[in-house]
């Protein structure tokens, strides 16, 4: 059978077309399936960066420090646990001798100074003879004893010289002293008797033993407490800073005030944990001149820093720089 040319002709286009066609639909597909394995590549390599990136965050926030490295800096820990914490109210107080503890002492009769046997600055007992004096009447001597035992704190008694009212000695007892605390009537209501009383500088806790009302026209009552002065340590007349216990908190967990510090705008504690030390943001709740409650984000039994934590945050800091670069 004879073909003719034109039937020819439209035959070969029709294949190519189909040629095409054909070739176009497969270089689709795997355009397409090019263009889907480079999307899940990126999705991939993005996730990898996210948890690269979570990595470094954990890593920033923590140090390691070898434990004779920790030693020789003072690092020194302590173990998270219970305790109380008590709310205080802080105020000025002053140290004075109570009146009975502090004594003039005169001669019984006028007359001449024989004999003087103290000087101020002399520790004498009670019953310890102080001065001889030839009364002007019978011209007997008696002696000057001393009624207390304490310290010669000022003196006017000379041998030759007439005794007369005046004082001769001045003795005072500072084995113990008062503090006498001023409490103003905003503050009236929060303070009672049997509060207790705290010495931060001194290291002395005592008890509020009574409440004056105001006197002379001083516009504040006066609460007193007695504290022990068997160190000496303590000066009448010096002016201390007290803590009054108003309230107390029982803190399931509590942290020395010292180990608070602030990192990366938290409030945080570093906990120790086999050589590794994590900044640790916390939650605090009452607090005092010692201790501050944790409500959240430390539990009883983990270790922190109290002592140069500073140096942690310090070295934490240096980690994370490194880490940006």
């Amino acid at each position: 059978m004879m073909y003719r040319p034109h039937s020819l002709a439209i035959c070969l286009l029709l294949s190519l077309s189909l040629t095409v066609h054909a070739s176009g639909d497969h270089e689709h597909e795997e355009g397409h399936g090019h263009s889907h394995e480079q999307q899940h590549s990126h999705d991939q390599e993005h996730e990898h960066e996210h948890e690269h990136e979570h990595e470094h965050d954990n890593s920033s926030e923590t140090t390691k420090i070898s434990a004779a490295m920790a030693t020789a800096n003072g690092i020194i820990t302590a173990v998270a646990s219970s305790g109380a914490v008590n709310e205080t109210l802080p105020i000025f107080a002053t140290l004075v001798v109570p009146p009975q503890q502090e004594i003039q002492l005169s001669g019984r009769f006028p007359g001449l100074i024989t004999d003087v046997r103290v000087a101020p600055g002399d520790s004498v007992k009670k019953g310890q003879t102080l001065a001889t004096i030839e009364s002007n009447e019978s011209l007997s001597r008696y002696e000057v004893r001393s009624p207390i035992s304490g310290v010669i704190s000022d003196s006017h008694a000379a041998s030759g010289n007439l005794a007369s009212s005046e004082p001769l000695f001045v003795i005072v007892d500072l084995s113990g002293l008062w503090l006498e605390i001023p409490v103003h009537p905003s503050q009236r209501t929060q303070v009672a008797a049997g509060q207790p009383v705290t010495l931060p500088a001194h290291n002395i806790s005592t008890q509020i033993d009574s409440i004056a009302p105001p006197a002379h026209g001083r516009p504040y009552w006066r609460a007193r407490a007695k504290v022990s002065n068997s160190h000496d340590d303590l000066t009448p007349g010096e002016v201390t800073l007290v803590h009054i216990t108003t309230a107390e908190t029982v803190a399931q967990v509590r942290v020395e005030n010292r180990a608070l510090q602030t990192h990366e705008g938290n409030t945080v504690v570093f906990v120790h944990h086999d050589g590794e030390y994590q900044a640790r943001p916390v939650t605090t709740g009452a607090s005092d001149e010692k201790f501050t409650e944790i409500t959240a984000g430390l539990n009883p039994g983990e270790e922190y820093v109290t002592d140069n934590s500073y140096l942690i945050k310090a070295d934490i800091g240096k980690s994370g720089a490194a880490h940006q670069h």
